[in-house]
């Protein structure tokens, strides 16, 4: 019983390693898009600024189009934070500007 109990907790160990090596994995290709994306005025507090802005301003519809995206395993399935998970054919997603004028 004990070794199974030791056997457990060793596999819940390497589990969060695993899972924070993923999310360290998650986070680099965030931060090279975001550097792709904003060219020579990149820096990790303007991109972090943009996010935060983009969400708070974006309608309840825009997050649930994001939250959908990602269910649908969007960026893991392009390795992408910008491609739609269903190529062309999918209306493409708005921008917080274009929200306001919809």
């Amino acid at each position: 019983m004990k070794d199974t109990i030791s056997n457990i907790d060793q596999k819940i160990i390497q589990l969060k390693q695993r899972k924070g090596k993923l999310q360290t994995q998650q986070a680099l290709i965030f931060f090279k898009e975001s550097q792709r994306i904003l060219g020579d005025k990149f820096s990790p507090e303007l991109a972090a600024h943009i996010l935060s802005h983009t969400w708070k301003s974006s309608s309840d519809n825009q997050k649930k189009e994001w939250e959908k995206y990602y269910l649908q395993g969007g960026e893991e399935a392009n390795n992408s934070f910008r491609t739609s998970p269903q190529g062309s054919r999918e209306k493409p997603l708005q921008t917080p500007t274009e929200n306001s004028q919809s």
